[in-house]
């Protein structure tokens, strides 16, 4: 079809809402050419398929990725023959609407799944409602400020890091939620829970974000909680997850994927690896605290809450509810029982 190179060539890049299995179903005298693999539960699955529109037209589809809809490239001799082609694909598999408000904030959790790195959006359980009173209440004076700073830095300083360390119960997730929320329309936040963490360290990675960028241009955060290990001085059990996060936040690699780190982490920073705390790489910190009784006192009354009792205060104690039943274990029973 191809054969004489020096005649016309057009090509539309789309992307559409149904699966090449959905499309030989549906066009099995069209399908031409199609590559499978054999997933986790034994079961062969096309990802890759052309299909013959006509003997000048023809149709590439790959839904190996589906975050965006099957990526689809249509090639014809024509424009208008394009055109035709993906009106008729519009009408017959539908092109997925990546710009429809979602009715809750949406982050992506990335998996490894059958060899491809892939993403699932997932919306928020709840959203944070936070002002600049209750949020330099909660997390210290002039932390609003901050937050904006922190927001700035996802579009002007990308291939960057910022960590958040305190104690459990301080805020740090519910400031995740928060951020999320007000930065819906200002990035694409991902999430890498902690058991997939060699997800930095996969060969894959590069492609996949590639991927990512091309079919959106927002700035891209990846959220990491309860960092530690990734970010510790490198030693024999981190120095790779190290030395791939060097390269990703301000290496030649970080100037191809661009994507801003936010990490969460328990330990001081004293034991984070010195490379990491580089200015140029480091773009924004915040220290989360417990909160001192009158922090605490003025927070529960702004929020309509009752301030339990104790000098120094997590927001967890304010905004949790009591446990109900007796946390503590009685004596009389197992094997610490003395007479």
């Amino acid at each position: 079809m191809w054969a004489k190179t020096s005649e016309p060539v057009h090509v539309i890049d789309t992307r559409l809402a149904a699966k090449v299995s959905d499309m030989a179903k549906k066009w099995p005298e069209k399908l031409t050419c199609s590559n499978s693999h054999l997933t986790s539960s034994r079961k062969i699955s096309p990802e890759q398929a052309i299909f013959q529109i006509s003997e000048t037209c023809a149709v590439s589809v790959d839904c190996s990725y589906r975050e965006w809809g099957s990526a689809c490239m249509i090639v014809a001799r024509t424009l208008d023959e394009a055109n035709d082609a993906h009106a008729l694909l519009a009408e017959h598999f539908g092109i997925p609407d990546t710009h429809t408000p979602p009715e809750m904030p949406v982050f992506r959790i990335l998996a490894l799944e059958d060899h491809q790195i892939r993403t699932h959006k997932t919306p928020l359980s709840s959203r944070p409602s936070l002002t600049e009173e209750t949020m330099d209440l909660s997390y210290g004076a002039g932390f609003h400020e901050w937050s904006r700073h922190l927001r700035s830095i996802f579009e002007t300083f990308p291939s960057s890091l910022t960590l958040l360390q305190g104690p459990p119960g301080t805020g740090k997730t519910s400031f995740l939620r928060w951020l999320i929320g007000e930065a819906q329309d200002e990035a694409d936040f991902y999430f890498v829970p902690v058991t997939c963490i060699d997800l930095l360290s996969n060969p894959n990675l590069t492609n996949f974000w590639l991927r990512e960028c091309k079919y959106s241009s927002r700035p891209k955060v990846l959220l990491i909680e309860d960092a530690e290990m990734l970010l510790m001085k490198r030693g024999p059990e981190n120095g790779h997850w190290v030395g791939n996060l060097l390269n990703i936040t301000d290496g030649i690699m970080g100037d191809a994927m661009r994507f801003h780190i936010v990490c969460t982490m328990n330990c001081p920073f004293s034991d984070i690896d010195p490379a990491l705390r580089r200015p140029g790489r480091l773009a924004a910190s915040w220290i989360f605290r417990p909160l001192a009784r009158e922090n605490a006192e003025k927070l529960a009354l702004l929020i309509g809450k009752e301030c339990p009792d104790g000098k120094s205060l997590t927001l967890s104690d304010i905004y949790s509810p009591p446990v109900h039943g007796e946390i503590e274990s009685r004596p009389g029973i197992g094997f610490h029982f003395e007479n």
